[in-house]
């Protein structure tokens, strides 16, 4: 096998070749074509390379596919597109992580709710048990964390050092996160691996929860 070229490149210097095998060849960075195109926001080729039938659902090695890439990309219009033509919503890459997750953290809310309308889980978790709630209370996006907030989340739910939302955003200073999580009855008293709660780490950094 010759070295694996960086489909990313193809795609920028318009190289990009559309054929079934070129489909499901993986570039150095473990991308195939149509990840790159997602990525890029080359909508016209995305197109192109699911008309001659590429899996839309296919997973890399280390767990991308097409629609966590639109997501990390911020590339609404083909993130859409996937959906419709059958992407799953819910897939994980090697760290548990979804595309929900992923435009959560690109802060990009039109993607959020295009997805959580598709169905997205709002309790899906990572390897190390952060919800996509912490990632958006860690993000200080509170637009979103609000979004997410509607669905009804979890809000109580622990990570593996036992940390919950609400301790990341007395932990962060975000007084209007806070007050968001705190009007979803977001516990003060659950306590994380050192058996500090909430409450404690607002009373050392000075902050008040009422």
């Amino acid at each position: 096998m010759g070295e694996k070229s960086d489909s990313r490149s193809e795609i920028g210097c318009g190289n990009a070749k559309v054929t079934e095998t070129t489909c499901k060849r993986e570039d150095s960075a473990g991308y195939i074509i149509l990840m790159a195109a997602c990525y890029i926001g080359n909508l016209d080729l995305v197109k192109r390379i699911l008309d001659v039938g590429a899996d839309v659902n296919y997973q890399t090695a280390s767990g991308m596919y097409a629609l966590m890439c639109a997501a990390e990309g911020n590339q609404l219009e083909i993130a859409s597109l996937l959906l419709r033509s059958g992407a799953k919503v819910d897939v994980k890459n090697h760290r548990n992580v979804t595309s929900l997750t992923h435009s959560v953290v690109r802060g990009n809310i039109d993607i959020v709710q295009l997805l959580l309308e598709a169905g997205a889980d709002v309790n899906s978790r990572d390897v190390d048990d952060m919800t996509v709630l912490m990632y958006a209370v860690r993000c200080g996006t509170a637009d979103i964390v609000q979004i997410l907030l509607d669905k009804n989340p979890k809000v109580d739910s622990q990570d593996k050092y036992g940390a919950t939302a609400l301790m990341y955003a007395v932990l962060l200073g975000n007084i209007d996160i806070v007050q968001m999580l705190l009007d979803k009855k977001a516990k003060v008293d659950s306590q994380d691996e050192d058996g500090a709660t909430a409450l404690i780490h607002a009373i050392l950094l000075g902050n008040s929860i009422s």
